[in-house]
């Protein structure tokens, strides 16, 4: 009576050994495709948030001088770089499981159809950077805050930023919070 209760204890303890054992495996290969379809749907969101940036930048400049537009990002994500000296808006996330690009030394750029936006896939460890870029040098002059060579950088935040647009004449366009 006494053997049989040790030998249930035992392969109670032997069949969960084997069952946590089989979900560690499956965990550990689920895992990082998880992780590669989450930076996927986060890289296909920020391709889409620079596609209204940029159609509220021609917007503003259409509309003619003080139009304004906003632009609510959030960023969970990377960070957003609005650069007044080089005239370019960049957003990169450092550390992507997904490469957007099938990543080739000096040919992952992919430009996106209907845009100026191009992203950019760089090997990053066993990760990889991605840099989305919006250019406007010769057609645009990017500023921040009324400085011509503003440069500001936007961060993972909780809130949502209420990044605003305004045209202000003669081919400047201002960017601010609100």
């Amino acid at each position: 009576m006494i053997n049989k209760r040790g030998q249930i204890w035992i392969e109670t303890v032997i069949y969960t050994l084997i069952g946590l054992s089989l979900i560690g495996v499956i965990l550990a290969f689920a895992l990082p495709a998880i992780e590669k379809q989450k930076d996927k749907i986060t890289i296909e969101r920020t391709i889409e948030a620079m596609n209204t940036l940029e159609n509220n930048i021609i917007a503003a400049k259409i509309s003619g001088p003080s139009s304004t537009r906003q632009n609510i990002f959030t960023i969970s994500r990377g960070q957003l770089t609005i650069d007044g000296k080089e005239e370019k808006i960049i957003f990169e996330i450092e550390d992507s499981s997904y490469p957007y690009s099938e990543y080739e030394p000096r040919s992952s750029i992919v430009y996106i159809p209907g845009s100026s936006q191009k992203i950019m896939t760089a090997k990053n460890g066993k990760k990889f950077k991605i840099t989305s870029t919006l250019e406007y040098s010769g057609n645009i002059n990017i500023m921040y805050n009324d400085e011509e060579n503003g440069v500001k950088v936007l961060g993972r935040a909780q809130t949502p930023y209420n990044l605003v647009v305004e045209n202000r004449g003669e081919g400047k366009i201002d960017f601010f919070l609100s």
